[in-house]
């Protein structure tokens, strides 16, 4: 995660194959109730068993549902509202797919003049009746240089109607962060603990979830997609990626990194290397490796003056083209990468990474639409097409079932 630190210190042969597995029953200390406005349902997946009973034929029928959230942009980062503790506090967090813990601001920083909670909200665990203390502390660091001590604790956990009690979650008590908290859904163990649970509490039929930015605008809502895939949010085709282990620390992927086989630009190959690419909607920027960095600064005739990159201002019509796996690659229109500068533009949205790898934060995100899977570790991404309309599918098989 890293974000700006101001603020925080053929259609039908493209679907998924519809057929039935068992159904989970919620537990895990997860009740449901009725359908908020901040979710839409639906139940057109099933699997059908036939049962003989005392010489009778029984038919059951599971079905499956899905659930939608929306987030929005704010600036320099995307937000989704949540509650917390009995009391049922509200709070806006920071939606991050390339973290691993989800935390919540304490109540104790808004006593500090300089902190104004009204707009992120808090959450008050003194006067929530069902906080467990866990009696351990963590610090989470960030890209951004930016670090927390937390308390670990427990507690009741919303979104929209639905109920996700004995979560586990961080408690920030002394940063005096700007905003409510950070939900965070990466691909390590705690995150995939939630992941688990919202695939129990939505009961959709695979522990995966979609997610769509939208253009960038601040009065426009992104979507969070839990369970489905919404087709009127993908142009063209829809590709299967598996995940990489670049740093070879741990077993298995433990964030939702791919390989990124190139760039062109306007037609024109101007990086033929390979390099990990994460996926991070708690990113701002396009981070991209040095050596890619300088060759985009070449092509652009960019300068640097006081800090900044200047440039012609790139035409509408321009694309950064990014090559991945099984022949996929993702448009992203230049001119959304720079901002004006007097009569000429600077790079805004995509800066040096460093030598190891690319970020691929929002200002590529608002580009693609990714269908995340957190039981096989992969993804499936396509051109995102910015709509109004939905044709939402539930999805019943695990991404390699569909793509091997």
């Amino acid at each position: 995660m890293l974000f700006i630190h101001s603020l925080l210190l053929a259609v039908a042969s493209a679907y998924p194959i519809f057929q039935g597995l068992n159904n989970t029953e919620l537990d895990d200390g997860i009740s449901s109730s009725n359908t908020s406005i901040f979710s839409n349902f639906n139940s057109t997946a099933s699997n059908s068993s036939v049962h003989i009973v005392n010489n009778a034929v029984e038919m059951r029928v599971k079905s499956y549902s899905y659930a939608e959230f929306p987030i929005t942009y704010e600036g320099v980062a995307y937000f989704i509202d949540a509650q917390v503790g009995s009391n049922k506090d509200t709070v806006r967090m920071l939606f991050d797919t390339g973290s691993s813990y989800t935390w919540v601001r304490s109540s104790d920083m808004c006593d500090n003049a300089s902190t104004d909670c009204s707009g992120y909200g808090s959450y008050d665990y003194e006067k929530s009746t069902t906080m467990k203390d866990k009696k351990k502390e963590l610090r989470l660091s960030y890209g951004d240089g930016s670090w927390y001590d937390t308390e670990v604790v427990t507690d009741s956990f919303w979104l929209g109607d639905y109920q996700f009690s004995n979560q586990y979650l961080e408690l920030d008590k002394d940063s005096w962060s700007s905003i409510g908290g950070l939900m965070a859904l990466s691909i390590n163990v705690r995150s995939k603990q939630l992941i688990s649970k919202f695939q129990k509490v939505f009961n959709t039929q695979k522990q995966g979830f979609s997610v769509y930015l939208g253009p960038k605008e601040s009065n426009f809502n992104g979507s969070l997609l839990f369970g489905a895939i919404d087709y009127d949010k993908i142009d063209g085709n829809f590709t299967a990626l598996k995940l990489t282990n670049w740093r070879n620390q741990y077993k298995g992927a433990t964030n939702w990194t791919v390989a990124s086989r190139g760039i062109s630009y306007d037609g024109k190959t101007i990086v033929d290397q390979t390099y990990p690419a994460m996926l991070d909607t708690g990113t701002t920027n396009l981070g991209v490796p040095t050596a890619v960095w300088e060759n985009i600064t070449s092509t652009f005739g960019a300068t640097e003056e006081n800090g900044n990159w200047v440039l012609d201002c790139p035409s509408n019509d321009k694309n950064l083209t990014f090559y991945f796996d099984n022949n996929l690659s993702i448009n992203v229109e230049a001119s959304s990468l720079v901002d004006t500068y007097g009569d000429k533009c600077y790079f805004d949205g995509i800066n040096d990474n460093g030598p190891v790898g690319y970020i691929l934060g929002d200002s590529f995100m608002r580009y693609s639409y990714v269908y995340h899977d957190a039981h096989k570790d992969a993804i499936m991404m396509g051109q995102a097409k910015y709509s109004n309309t939905k044709n939402i599918k539930i999805m019943t098989e695990d991404v390699d079932a569909i793509h091997p």
